[in-house]
């Protein structure tokens, strides 16, 4: 395998309605010089079989007895991957025929670059995109008031607005010297991976560019208000272990509006979740860390509602 052949990992539990579509996606590739690893963490689906009968070539199949969780999952890919570059892509989603092409340029044109990531569509269950067309860094933008365009990504950029993880590239070395993934910061996994990579002084490259989907379903990792509690819970956990890091590297101020944001998010999640209580405590912090944040969502969610009542 060349400097930037690629080993996709693929970690999976109970996807087997949608495992073929991830790995036609791959196959799919405009590019060549690529192999599969699949990590099967303990389902009790037909993923097995689904992925057998596929017959994708260079594919390696293996299964945890017992389950693990998806850091887990991608860790036990990363022992089997081969050097050059490693490709994150979960068994819901999918990549475009021209992602391996794009992502390769950068590399290419950036030496430096060792992590590469690209926006997402954002596809319902049945695979048909959003109607209104926005990516899922779009939507993201359009909820914190941010924007974001293709381009190195320091520490700050990543701790203040990180990016969808469906087709994350990393060159192999780079893993081997900031390590793998944190099953404890899960779902967050991804980004304090980031992090830890911009600390190191590794470039962090964004391609925006939407060259994979991301699939929104009731399984999903984040579906459902529990999980969405869950998730904000481990958001402020993973930006509060970086919050001192930033403070220095960026000013106090970057950090306490990164914390008022995710201590909102929680307050929301919490609301709909019907925990008043614990949504009226994140909705303070929030407050008292940066008091631009919660008014600032507050007037932009009064906005779109005036708007809509007006053209209603």
């Amino acid at each position: 395998m060349s400097a930037l052949g690629a080993t996709f990992i693929v970690p999976t539990f109970n996807r087997a309605a949608f495992i073929t579509q991830c790995l036609r996606s791959i196959q799919d590739q405009t590019e060549g010089d690529w192999s599969v690893v699949v990590v099967d963490d303990a389902s009790t689906d037909d993923t097995a079989g689904v992925v057998a009968a596929l017959a994708v070539p260079g594919l390696r199949y293996v299964r945890h007895e017992r389950q693990g969780g998806a850091s887990t999952s991608r860790n036990r890919g990363l022992e089997l991957a081969e050097d050059g570059l490693v490709v994150f892509i979960d068994s819901d989603d999918r990549l475009h025929p021209e992602y391996l092409r794009r992502v390769r340029e950068v590399f290419r044109q950036r030496a430096a670059a060792g992590i590469v990531c690209c926006d997402s569509r954002i596809i319902d269950a049945a695979g048909t995109p959003r109607g209104d067309g926005r990516t899922f860094q779009q939507v993201q933008s359009d909820i914190k008031g941010q924007t974001i365009a293709s381009g190195p990504r320091a520490l700050a950029d990543i701790f203040a607005f990180s990016t969808s993880f469906p087709g994350t590239a990393i060159r192999r070395d780079v893993l081997r010297r900031i390590g793998g993934f944190d099953q404890g910061i899960f779902p967050l996994d991804d980004v304090d991976l980031q992090l830890r990579a911009a600390a190191a002084g590794i470039e962090v490259y964004y391609l925006h560019e939407a060259l994979a989907d991301y699939r929104t379903h009731a399984g999903s990792e984040s579906a459902g208000t529990g999980r969405a509690v869950a998730t904000c819970l481990k958001k402020v956990e993973c930006l509060e272990r970086w919050a001192p890091a930033v403070a220095r590297a960026a000013g106090r101020g970057v950090a306490r509006r990164k914390l008022a944001d995710a201590r909102l998010e929680l307050a929301l999640a919490s609301w709909k979740a019907g925990r008043r209580a614990a949504a009226a405590a994140a909705g303070a912090r929030s407050l008292w860390l940066a008091p631009a944040v919660p008014l600032g969502f507050a007037r932009r969610r009064w906005t779109r509602t005036r708007d809509g009542a007006v053209r209603g």
